[in-house]
């Protein structure tokens, strides 16, 4: 019969069960006058990312939820103009699902040259790995 299935002793069945993930996005506006900030934000912070409660509608007809983390004003003055920088840091819930997850390559080994003082990019301090030549950390 279509639509049965049946388990015998020796026979088992796999459910791919999507695994939950969460997605963290930050979006920056950049502006040069005052009230275009103001503007952008309230457009944000007002309609288009709600502080509570909010919901992501993507194109496979699912629903995810959306939460403002933070919010952060970078203004700067750069050149004699000022520049109103946000960030507004947001987390998306999301799935992956087991088939994707298991074709992910774990990393086995990490090769670490150590740095000449001309490569160390200006580093003065001593690096984390200590030593000459090539180090190998493997599992």
């Amino acid at each position: 019969m279509q639509g049965d299935v049946v388990v015998g002793t020796n026979e088992a069945f796999e459910i791919d069960l999507p695994i939950p993930v969460n997605v963290d996005y930050q979006i920056t506006t950049y502006s040069r006058h005052p009230r275009h900030d103001r503007a952008i934000m309230s457009q944000l912070l007002g309609v288009k990312l709600p502080i509570r409660f909010g919901t992501l509608e993507l194109d496979d007809n699912t629903v995810r939820r959306l939460d403002v983390l933070d919010i952060t004003k970078r203004d700067v003055t750069e050149q004699s103009k000022r520049l109103f920088i946000n960030a507004i840091t947001v987390r998306v819930s999301s799935e992956i699902s087991q088939a994707t997850y298991k074709i992910l390559n774990k990393v086995l080994e990490v090769h670490i040259e150590d740095p000449a003082p001309e490569r160390a990019g200006g580093r003065t301090m001593a690096p984390v790995y200590l030593g000459t030549g090539e180090q190998v950390l493997s599992e």
